[in-house]
């Protein structure tokens, strides 16, 4: 609000803003993707989410983002699916949120051994985050003071991480300790500009990837911070 100049021109500020002619809607992005608002950060999130990481658009919310991947008719010309698991990215805009949610926690009831990261910018948060947090095993903010998003985006953005669910108790990751830890873990971090956060994020979900081959007593352990 203080570089849009709302509450300025009635307090004398004319330097800034809608006062030297900017217009208002730059200010209100809410139909702006996050990489569309920093170029920079889709190649951050590969970093660490993965070079074969699949970027969601709003037509694959429906289709690959439930791990629908093609298919073929077979002799009876009947539709078979094919039916691929993979690392996906859903970005929507704010405005988009909600709608997006809603796609989202259907396409991982679905889909259970693939990955879903989340990336949405903090406006509008009133319509969409409380069905984020309930979502997501692990989430985290970063603030608008990192080259790839620059505190020209004056707000900042939520990243949370719904993994795969695993064979055998508790089934999902959501709401254990660990996850906790980890979002508050990555939270702090991303306060500091001067650590590789990509880095120490990418060891801990590879960390995550190999909880289906460890036991349950190995898994909760690890979940519950014991031993």
């Amino acid at each position: 609000m203080q570089a849009q100049c709302t509450y300025g021109v009635s307090r004398g500020c004319l330097k800034t803003g809608v006062a030297i002619g900017r217009n208002m809607i730059e200010f209100c992005p809410w139909g702006k993707y996050p990489f569309q608002a920093s170029p920079n950060l889709k190649s951050l999130v590969k970093s660490w989410a993965g070079q074969d990481a699949i970027f969601l658009s709003p037509t694959d919310w429906y289709l690959r983002g439930r791990d629908l991947n093609g298919g073929h008719y077979n002799e009876r010309k009947f539709w078979i699916p094919k039916i691929k698991a993979g690392t996906y990215i859903w970005a929507p805009p704010p405005a988009a949120a909600a709608p997006c949610l809603d796609k989202l926690k259907k396409a991982r009831i679905k889909g259970k051994k693939s990955r879903h990261i989340v990336i949405i910018q903090w406006r509008m948060t009133p319509t969409w985050l409380r069905q984020l947090i309930k979502a997501a095993d692990c989430i985290f903010t970063v603030p608008a003071s990192h080259p790839f998003w620059p505190s020209t985006n004056y707000e900042p953005v939520y990243v949370a991480i719904l993994f795969s669910y695993i064979n055998h108790r508790p089934f999902q990751l959501r709401g254990t300790p660990k996850m906790f830890e980890m979002g508050r873990r990555m939270s702090k971090l991303f306060q500091d500009v001067e650590v590789d956060r990509g880095d120490i994020l990418f060891k801990c979900l590879q960390g995550i990837r190999r909880l289906p081959s460890m036991s349950e007593c190995m898994v909760w352990q690890l979940l519950y911070l014991r031993g």
